[in-house]
């Protein structure tokens, strides 16, 4: 069989592939979204039963076959190919490891936690979990020994969110990273106090409507896309054209909906811009959850928290809340965006203390899986973390070790790709600088078109050809370091 025929088989099976992801996703979204209580059970039957079937094309002998003599010819096919069969090798080679039925109680576990999760959280009650929480971190126990890892046991978890990567590699400029933030947040306490709307009531409709026009202008289409509410906001690909995100409203404080929006839709605006054509390949695929995050936060934080944006935003402030309009100016707008206030939730913090929340996850989550911290410790060793790094004391565990949903969907070793993303958003930013000095005073009038235009070319249509690091050093021509997004605040905040 010819090249041209195994690659036609090749595209056909990734093709399955993606339908199955796709639907396992929808069903995914609809638990978060929609899901009535009583359907949980069900539920964690189908994303169990989708699981399987995923694995069970991952690991059909048929496509490993495919996939073994293209790489055996690799030098005969174009780059982009080049690309997909040398990622697919490594990813089915990996899969390979994982029996079915492992991969079957990882999905169950997690749609079942889930659901538990919501309820303790809510009650704020750690001992209902407990028992899920340890089953599913030896669960994550027993993935580290079917893969096996590079230096230590929290690599192999680390990969499947960082491929690339190891905490050798990621963790000296993360701390590094934390260490400069502590060391400039007591100028910075002083310098930005947090401050408020002058409203005291946002109405939801608005909010939402304010959101979407937002999104619109960052450059999410909402016509392969919508935007709904959920306990934990995120956005997911259900297929070529359609890229959702979620978020949840403050009636108290309408800019929380806004920052929200705009990272799940650099998020969403990110699938968009991968390549159709290559859909389900790795060519049609992001880099890694840190360079995802890096087009997250970049939305978020480096654009729509600039001065520019906070004009734009209060150009338009008026046709949502006249009243807010009113009292308000560009100034204090920005100030709200930019106020520096330790605090005990993450999704909520503000940009420059937001790191210092990843890391204690990071150092957590290192203890749980190369030391010997026990989940019934979790909560103390939490509240200490946050002393230590934030000055706070946690009042509970609803606020605690109860408020991220990613321990409790067996995600271990997905928190450190949200402060890598800052780093990586750090040197985008330079980029993009170095070739127009000018560009973030378009945001004034609500033109994001120079910045995507730029991701559009430098990374979301390069798909899987570099790993994160790779990437970050081919744009900048330097290691991956904390420096770049270090003095990106520095010379926000005048230091």
């Amino acid at each position: 069989m010819n090249a041209t025929e195994l690659l036609s088989q090749y595209r056909s099976r990734m093709e399955t592939l993606f339908r199955l992801r796709s639907v396992s996703a929808l069903l995914d979204w609809d638990q978060q979204v929609n899901l009535p209580p009583q359907g949980a059970a069900d539920r964690a039957n189908q994303l169990e039963l989708l699981s399987t079937l995923v694995h069970k094309e991952k690991t059909d002998p048929e496509l490993h076959r495919i996939v073994s003599e293209l790489h055996n010819s690799l030098d005969t096919l174009s780059e982009p190919d080049q690309v997909n069969i040398r990622e697919t090798k490594i990813e089915l080679e990996r899969e390979a490891k994982l029996p079915e039925e492992y991969v079957a109680r990882v999905a169950k576990a997690a749609a079942e936690c889930y659901t538990a999760w919501v309820e303790a959280k809510k009650n704020d009650d750690f001992s209902a979990i407990q028992s899920l929480l340890e089953r599913n971190i030896d669960l994550a126990k027993e993935k580290i020994e079917l893969v096996g890892y590079t230096e230590t046991p929290y690599d192999a978890l680390l990969y499947d969110f960082e491929q690339g990567s190891t905490l050798s590699a990621i963790q000296p400029p993360l701390l590094a990273l934390a260490k400069a933030i502590k060391e400039m947040l007591p100028v910075l306490l002083e310098k930005c106090p947090e401050t408020s709307p002058k409203t005291e009531s946002f109405c939801l409709q608005k909010q939402e409507e304010l959101c979407k026009h937002l999104a619109s202008q960052i450059g999410y289409c909402f016509d392969s896309g919508r935007l709904d509410s959920a306990p934990h906001p995120f956005m997911t690909t259900l297929g070529r054209k359609d890229k959702r995100i979620t978020t949840r409203y403050n009636e108290a404080n309408y800019l929380s909906s806004i920052l929200t929006v705009l990272h799940e839709a650099g998020h969403a605006v990110y699938e968009q811009g991968l390549l159709d054509e290559w859909a389900g390949t790795p060519m049609g695929e992001a880099v890694s959850l840190s360079i995802h995050e890096s087009q997250s936060r970049i939305f978020e934080n480096i654009f729509g928290r600039s001065k520019p944006f906070a004009h734009y935003l209060y150009s338009i402030l008026d046709k949502y809340f006249p009243e807010e309009h009113a009292q308000s100016s560009p100034e204090h707008i920005w100030q709200q965006l930019n106020g520096i206030h330790p605090s005990f939730i993450r999704v909520d913090a503000d940009e420059v203390t937001y790191s210092l929340h990843v890391v204690i996850r990071l150092e957590l989550e290192e203890q749980l899986f190369n030391g010997n911290l026990a989940v019934a410790e979790l909560p103390d060793a939490w509240n200490a973390k946050y002393k230590e790094h934030l000055g706070l004391d946690v009042p509970s565990n609803a606020v605690g070790v109860l408020q991220d949903v990613h321990w409790y969907g067996v995600g271990f070793g997905y928190f450190p790709t949200y402060a890598l993303g800052n780093l990586y958003s750090g040197i985008m930013r330079d980029v993009m600088l170095s070739e127009r000095a000018d560009f973030e005073s378009d945001f004034e009038r609500g033109d994001f078109s120079y910045p995507l235009n730029w991701l559009r070319e430098h990374v979301h249509t390069q798909g899987r050809r570099f790993t994160g690091i790779e990437l970050a050093n081919k744009l900048s021509g330097d290691a991956l370091c904390e420096k770049p997004f270090v003095s990106y605040l520095k010379d926000k905040f005048d230091l």
